[in-house]
Order: structure tokens, then sequence, then C-alpha cells
């Protein structure tokens, strides 16, 4: 990838970010953070000038999901390690221990695309992995008649690798997942020496341990660490946070001046799993607080805030 290229991917980032005054009034703003790898493709089938509009035109319409999810999206500057080494449609854990620095730290994921031509017709696809275990989250493949009509097309496309039809309400990460799994999505019955394990959280936490007794902590920011208490009811698995609030729990989303406010302000965390057929994953809803800040303080609080999330198995 050219330096120039990265400079714009850089640029539109920041303009797009700039431009949205309304998230610096509204918390929690983007949590899960995703990095984009730009497309992987062929310099003898692609003009560098082709890809670097294309690349932009999918960054955009990443970022306009952004507004509505709770994620945020970051550039990576140095790609070259994606170029000649990814091991695209694979698992990529080897690739990020082989290149910890490809990635900014606080990425949860990779999303990464690749561009092929046959002919005249495009044909493209964009993947997004976890960062963590390598594993690839989501997919999504389209072909065009030419590169100006993938340009036009890459709203779908991107609207398609989260599960999102063009014209309805995105709903959620986990719900892209769930709706690329299928309608039917299988379930098992959950038991506890079964849910014991560690597991990598969703928004605002790192690993989550959970013991056959029904125990537990996530991991927060820095050494800091969250007990939890982890029930099943029939199919549901039911986790709720398991100490007072305080500030250390609000410090991988908020300042320290939010942090101290929040304490006195948000019901105390808890989430609700369905176990999916394979064991791998507990989808389902975290139940918290949704804030908004003006001039640094907190001016109001929903306290029936719910929203999608997504447990995936570690070990």
């Amino acid at each position: 990838m050219k330096q120039g290229m990265l400079r714009t991917f850089a640029i539109v980032v920041m303009i797009f970010l700039v431009s949205l005054p309304s998230l610096s009034a509204q918390i929690p703003r983007s949590s899960i953070t995703f990095a984009f790898a730009g497309f992987l493709y062929d310099e003898s089938d692609f003009d560098s000038d082709e890809l670097s509009v294309l690349e932009n035109r999918v960054t955009s319409h990443l970022l306009e999901i952004s507004r509505e999810e709770n994620y945020s999206i970051l550039p990576i500057e140095n790609r070259q390690p994606f170029r000649s080494a990814f091991p695209f449609g694979e698992n990529a854990l080897a690739f990020f221990d082989r290149y910890p620095e490809s990635v900014p730290p606080r990425s949860r994921g990779v999303i990464i695309g690749e561009a092929n031509r046959i002919g005249a017709r495009v044909y493209l696809d964009l993947h997004m992995y976890s960062v963590s275990t390598g594993e690839l989250l989501l997919a999504h493949s389209s072909d065009f008649a030419g590169i100006e009509q993938s340009i036009s097309g890459a709203r779908t496309m991107v609207l398609g690798l989260f599960g999102f039809e063009e014209d309805r309400d995105s709903s959620g990460i986990a719900q892209g997942i769930r709706s690329q799994a299928g309608s039917d999505v299988e379930w098992q019955r959950p038991s506890m020496s079964f849910i014991a394990g560690t597991w990598q959280g969703d928004t605002g936490i790192g690993a989550v341990t959970i013991e056959t007794d029904g125990s537990g902590f996530a991991n927060l920011s820095g050494s800091d660490r969250m007990r939890i208490r982890v029930t099943i009811d029939g199919e549901q698995v039911r986790v709720r946070q398991d100490e007072p609030n305080a500030p250390k729990l609000y410090l991988s989303l908020f300042p320290y001046s939010i942090a101290t406010q929040i304490v006195n302000l948000a019901r105390p965390m808890s989430w609700e799993f369905r176990l999916s057929a394979d064991g791998e994953l507990l989808i389902g809803e975290k139940f918290t607080s949704y804030f908004y800040i003006e001039d640094g303080e907190i001016s109001r609080v929903d306290n029936t805030y719910s929203r999608d999330a997504t447990w995936t198995r570690i070990d």
C-alpha cells in the first residue's frame, strides 16, 4: 500500500470523526475497536488508485455503521505483513502471533478484504477476524460487473458483512453473527461444569473466568478485575456483577472523571446468554446503563439500556 494512500485513509477517518459532534456528547462511545487492513490484491489486476477509492468508500460505510453500533474503526499504518503473509480465509492466530505489532493494541478484531478480477468482473471478499483467537467471525462475498460498480456497491457489501439488510435498521454485531449463522440458530442446554472455563468478553471487558461453583471474574483495564456470579436457569446463562460499583469497572471505557460519576448512577451490569450448539459462543444481551455527557458532566442516565453481547470460548 502506498504511503499516500495510507495518509488518505487516516484523513478520511479523522474527518468523519470530527464531523460527528453528537458522538462527543454520548457515552459510551466506540467501545469495541476494529482495525481495517484494506484489500489484498494482485497489482497486475488493479490500479492502486482504483483500490484506494474502493478502500476509502468501504471505510466511510464502516464508519457510517459505527455511528449506530458500539464500535470504532482504526487504520492499520503498516500493511506490508498483511500483503505478504496473511492467511486469508483461514485461522489467523499464527499470523497475529508472528506479527504482534501489525494490529493496533486496542483492536478486538481485524477487517480485511481481498479483491480479484477475472476478465472485467470484480470479485470482493470482506472478512472479520478475532485478534485473540484468529477465528473468522464474519464474512461476505460480492461480485460486480466492473470496478466502478464495486465502488457503487460498497455500502451493500459492508452491510452484508454484518448481516444487515440495505433498508433495515441494524441491531448489533451479535445480531449480525446470528443472521449469518441462519435464522434457525441451534442451542444446547448449559451446565455449570461445561460453562466453566475462560471466555473472551464483550465491550469493556477482557477475558472472563468462570468457576464450576458459579463464581468468577472479568479482566478490566490494567490489572483490575470485576467479580461476577453465574447461574443457570433452564437454557439461560445469567451473569451478574458481584461487587459494588467502583471507578475501576468503567475505566476501560471512560476517563476517571466520568467513571467516578458513574459509580453513583449506574445499575449493576448483568448478562443473559444462551449457549450455542457447538459450545463456543454465549450469545444474548448485556443489561447496563447509557450515559449522556455535557461539559464533562453526566447529564442523563438511561438505566433501561441493553444491547447485544457475545462471549467466545478461549479454553
